[in-house]
């Protein structure tokens, strides 16, 4: 047993020490000190990890010692390499996934292997190599250290006395790894912010002992509730603010000439407004989306509700913000309660149509525009086999083609959607010339240089159909993306996105105007239906940007967290370091403030997710 424990510390030291040199760019601002400590840190939680795996085959071993049943022999092999390789894996995995994810393997790993295509096909050659690499280093490891301690994967046998000796001992020290799988005799179990030690994040996630950290977000995505992470605030206040938060406002400026145009609603995939020129100080690699800007109406403050593709699309089609650890688009037994957009453009002669170059099972997004009667959701299987496409879904340049003719064969007015698929890992769209960008982030910045160029290419085809002049183009991302500019999703401006009105339909004393109003992804339907005098009510968490009383605040879903963002400031609270990572409020009284804000949030938007 004592063996096994040292193996499985020794392996949890090794990959720590690959995260290290992998990752090594993130750790640039953080001392050689400050390093080495998260090893020192790290070591109650990797000894509770490794006590943990050791005594479920230990009390397998000792049942097979006693009974001589070969059958636990095998049993015992068997549950304890299986152990191994589950460690191998998690491990590797994380290293190279955090490249492009920025935080530790969590409940998302799971919302991916929903479908496990998915992983094959988002993971590029050097991704799916490296992750090899780093197993096959840590099999190779296993091995060398089972031998340097003569590890035995079998009961040795002996003399009654040797073996009664080792009998009793194995029923002494069992309890003592028992006491160590829960960290020591405290009166609460060992937790993650056991080995929370640093102000930088990337430190944290160095000292953390992987398969802990997914192995506890596995048993909370299992239980599917957030009643330990739920903040402790009053219900009737909560609700009370809430209704202060989204009480009915004012229309606003009218922004459209007509009320009932035709609508585009692109999705951008990964569209972060830290990538994105006009909305920052420096040039951004997106030229052609700022020209668009300049002569549409730019809403510059908007947030994503969350990390992922189908939080985002539940935000913006069925204007639910999204809540911390809950996949709505998952339970259709909670999102079938909720309205789409396409159900009220319907009533009014609307047909709607989505589009997506990849496949629409990944986070059931699919199946909640089915299950709202979108009149057409079509994926990769609506493209002939012909269409070259990338591990993940067909090019954005092939997708806007066949999305030009569908929306061709199809009767005014309409909603017609797409969501676009080249600025997702792993990149691999047609590299029709050299970008010129290098540096952090260099593939997905080169993603969305492509990308806005095909978006033009579109733009400009469509100025020609006879469709266009009647035709509103709404552009919004789905989710923010590690950039140069900020790679911390525990940072709140990391989502920050676009939404872009545009179109003939637009006024002009509109065009390249702006607002400012903080808001989130799940305000665009109220924001649009009061500019077409139609009643949002359906949707109670979704507000009108334009309305000059619109409270400006927006409510993110952070990885293990929360975050919240106003005019004075913003803020994200981490659920297992049980503090604020980010706090850029101006005193801590304000700070404070906010957060108890952000909780109010929370409770109420909890409490309505858990009566639909």
């Amino acid at each position: 047993m004592v063996k096994a424990l040292v193996v499985f510390l020794l392996i949890f030291a090794f990959y720590r020490l690959m995260f290290l040199l992998h990752q090594s760019d993130k750790f640039a601002d953080v001392g050689f000190g400050e390093i080495a400590f998260g090893f020192l840190k790290a070591f109650r939680l990797d000894l509770a990890t490794a006590c943990f795996l050791t005594v479920f085959p230990a009390i397998i071993y000792g049942l097979a010692y006693f009974t001589r049943l070969r059958f636990l022999e095998y049993a015992y092999k068997g549950v304890y390499i299986l152990l191994v390789i589950l460690v191998l894996i998690i491990h590797s995995g994380e290293i190279v996934a955090y490249s492009e994810w920025n935080h530790k393997l969590s409940t998302r790993v799971f919302n991916h292997l929903a479908n496990p295509d998915e992983v094959g096909r988002t993971a590029g050659f050097a991704f799916t190599f490296l992750f090899l690499l780093y197993f096959v280093l840590g099999l190779v490891l296993f091995y060398k250290l089972s031998l340097w301690f003569r590890l035995r994967l079998m009961p040795e046998r002996g003399n009654w006395k040797r073996e009664l000796g080792k009998g009793v001992l194995f029923v002494l020290v069992l309890p003592f790894f028992m006491l160590g799988a829960r960290g020591g005799v405290q009166q609460i179990p060992i937790n993650i912010d056991a080995a929370y030690y640093s102000e930088h994040v990337v430190c944290n996630d160095l000292s953390v002992n992987s398969t802990y950290f997914l192995a506890k977000n596995f048993m909370l995505y299992q239980r599917g509730s957030l009643d330990k992470e739920l903040p402790q605030v009053d219900l009737e206040e909560a609700n009370h603010f809430m209704a202060y938060l989204y009480e009915p406002t004012e229309l606003g400026p009218e922004l459209l000439k007509n009320k009932r145009p035709n609508i585009v609603l692109l999705v951008m995939e990964s569209w972060s407004g830290n990538a994105i020129g006009c909305m920052n100080d420096w040039v951004g690699v997106t030229p052609y989306f700022d020209s668009l800007a300049s002569q549409g109406f730019l809403f510059d403050s908007l947030y994503a509700t969350g990390g992922t593709s189908d939080v985002g699309n539940g935000s913006i089609f069925a204007g639910m913000p999204a809540i911390p650890e809950i996949f709505i688009t998952q339970q259709p037994d909670k999102h079938r309660q909720l309205n789409t957009i396409n159900q009220d453009l319907k009533k009014l002669g609307y047909s709607s149509s989505y589009l997506f170059g990849g496949d629409l099972r990944y986070g059931n997004i699919g199946g909640l525009f089915q299950d709202h009667s979108f009149d057409h959701v079509r994926d990769e299987k609506s493209f002939p086999a012909s269409v070259p496409k990338g591990k993940l879904s067909v090019h954005d340049e092939d997708l806007y083609r066949y999305f030009e003719m569908y929306i061709r064969d199809t009767k005014e007015p309409f909603l017609q959607c797409a969501f676009t698929g080249s600025t997702h890992s792993p990149y691999d769209f047609p590299k029709k010339k050299d970008y010129g960008i290098t540096g952090p982030d260099a593939d997905f910045m080169t993603s969305m240089a492509y990308a806005d160029e095909e978006l033009y290419a579109f733009m400009e085809r469509a100025k020609k159909e006879k469709w266009y002049k009647n035709t509103l183009f709404i552009l919004v991302a789905d989710h923010g993306h590690s950039t140069p500019k900020q790679n911390n999703p525990c940072f709140t401006n990391f989502y920050r996105i676009p939404l872009l009105f545009f179109g003939e339909p637009l006024k002009e004393e509109y065009q390249g105007k702006r607002c400012s109003t903080i808001g989130a992804q799940s305000d665009l339907i109220a924001t649009l239906f009061a500019q077409m005098d139609l009643s949002s009510q359906k949707y109670p968490w979704s507000r009108n940007l334009l309305s000059p009383s619109a409270k400006n605040f927006a409510f993110i879903a952070s990885p293990r967290g929360y975050g919240y963002v106003t005019p004075k400031g913003g803020l994200v609270h981490h659920f297992d370091f049980d503090r604020l990572l980010d706090n850029h409020y101006p005193t801590k009284e304000m700070g404070l403030k906010k957060q108890h804000e952000a909780e109010l949030i929370f409770r109420g938007l909890y409490e309505y997710f858990q009566k639909l």
